[in-house]
């Protein structure tokens, strides 16, 4: 598998240290109170103490001896594989011997062997939109090694993060959004996994910090795009291999993609076990394919298209699941923002994974004036020498994008403070609860002479 691409990506993770001396805030942002994780034990705490024995191992494994048989609320896969537990909490020492570079202060799952995986079952809703959170790495002493994460459906995944190599070095804070089907047919769960191995002895990631729960950034910021999971009359797709309403191909289906613009200039339908496809459900997916999603033959030209309430002048993220049909080469795709028919914006023509899905994240900004209707357009962009070369989509997204995180920073120089921001007011005040007044004339960088007992400021972004 390949490394999940993603562009534009805003910082998944920001930590900055603030002086006793001055209160820094991240300006425009209100304090919340994180949702309950739905994950447990994904902070791989629970039965931590009994693992007394080093390197961890779980306690089927002969050097696991006296160790639990497995991590609490975790369920290994394929059987008894190559499970640890490692963290400060554990019972032996030293306490990670699987460390990456940078030992961490919390505990971690080591799973070693490629498809390794350990899962649990998860309440999640349908219809609902989930931020899924994680730590990963690679142990210090190895080069190589890729993971991934999956909520799925029983055994097929819904969502994945794709396949994604782990560093040795630290571990990584990774953050995502997805939201689940209008239904499920098995019992939906999380699962965390090696995804690929090259190693002699077989390649180990590490995970941490694992959790799922509701998203608060899509409750603040809805998707403008209709059915861009593709659920809506999946269902009705029943005569194989999922094209729309094709006459003497696929007569009894839908005769399109509800929400979506079909141009005709090829074939387009669903694939996935959300629709009713037998005796196989994704025909034209990649090798790991998506619970539901739109396919689109021949190219170039081929186009899914749907009108957007955009504003002018705005900024915006794009996110979008795509990928091509196993065993095809040479798909290519495109994704266009557009006014009428003219883009304004566009993601360039980019190739196909045929292995898996792979996820893409954007930012941008609307023209100062929009004429027409804008729009997005799925393009199928190839150019193979197969005219039935295939592109894939699912997951697609259009929110306003979040705001830009501005930290009020301090530094000494000689006797005095200086306050460097990005952008907005600067405010001061005599206690932290207030009141908070503009500070006349501020600008960065802004020289404070602490004279006073104490002084707070923050950053204001309108």
């Amino acid at each position: 598998m390949q490394k999940t691409t993603i562009q534009n990506q805003l910082p998944r993770h920001t930590t900055s240290a603030i002086p006793s001396l001055v209160l820094a805030v991240l300006a425009g942002a209100a304090l919340s109170v994180q949702a309950s994780n739905l994950v447990v034990n994904g902070d791989f705490t629970a039965n931590a103490a009994a693992y007394v024995t080093s390197p961890g191992w779980n306690g089927y494994m002969a050097a696991g001896a006296g160790n639990p048989t497995r991590i609490a609320n975790w369920v290994n896969s394929p059987g008894n594989g190559s499970v640890a537990l490692n963290g400060p909490l554990t019972g032996f020492g030293p306490a990670s011997p699987f460390t990456p570079g940078v030992t961490p202060n919390f505990n971690f799952a080591c799973l070693q062997w490629a498809t390794q995986t350990i899962y649990q079952n998860l309440a999640l809703t349908t219809n609902a939109t989930y931020q899924v959170d994680f730590d990963a790495a690679a142990p210090a002493w190895q080069t190589g090694g890729k993971f991934m994460v999956q909520l799925c459906d029983d055994v097929t995944p819904f969502w994945y993060s794709g396949s994604t190599d782990a560093t040795n070095t630290e571990f990584v804070h990774y953050t995502f959004t997805c939201t689940t089907p209008p239904r499920f047919v098995g019992t939906p769960n999380i699962r965390l996994v090696v995804s690929a191995a090259t190693g002699a002895a077989g390649d180990m990631v590490l995970f941490g910090n694992v959790s799922v729960q509701p998203s608060a950034i899509a409750a603040a910021s809805p998707n403008l795009v209709t059915n861009g999971d593709f659920y809506v009359t999946a269902p009705e797709f029943i005569a194989w291999p999922g094209y729309v309403n094709v006459p003497a191909v696929a007569s009894s289906n839908p005769e399109n993609i509800a929400e979506w613009n079909w141009n005709h200039a090829g074939l387009c339908g669903l694939n996935g076990i959300y629709t009713g496809l037998i005796p196989t459900s994704s025909p034209f997916g990649p090798s790991t394919p998506l619970s539901c999603f739109a396919f689109m033959q021949w190219a170039p030209g081929n186009t899914l298209s749907q009108d957007l309430a955009l504003e002018p002048n705005t900024k915006y993220q794009l996110e979008f699941d795509a990928a091509g049909q196993a065993g095809v080469a040479d798909g290519m795709f495109t994704v266009k923002m557009r006014d009428g028919f003219t883009s304004f914006w566009d993601t360039g023509s980019l190739p196909c994974n045929n292995k898996e899905f792979v996820h893409y994240t954007y930012i941008f900004t609307t023209p100062a004036t929009l004429e027409a209707n804008p729009n997005i357009l799925l393009l199928n962009s190839g150019h193979g020498k197969d005219g039935n070369v295939t592109t894939d989509f699912a997951h697609v997204s259009v929110r306003l994008a979040p705001a830009t995180p501005v930290t009020l920073q301090v530094a000494r120089a000689g006797a005095n403070l200086l306050l460097t921001w990005s952008s907005g007011t600067l405010l001061e005040a005599n206690a932290v609860t207030g009141s908070w007044t503009p500070v006349s004339g501020a600008t960065s960088p802004y020289l404070v002479a602490p004279t006073d007992a104490k002084r707070f400021y923050r950053v204001q972004v309108q």
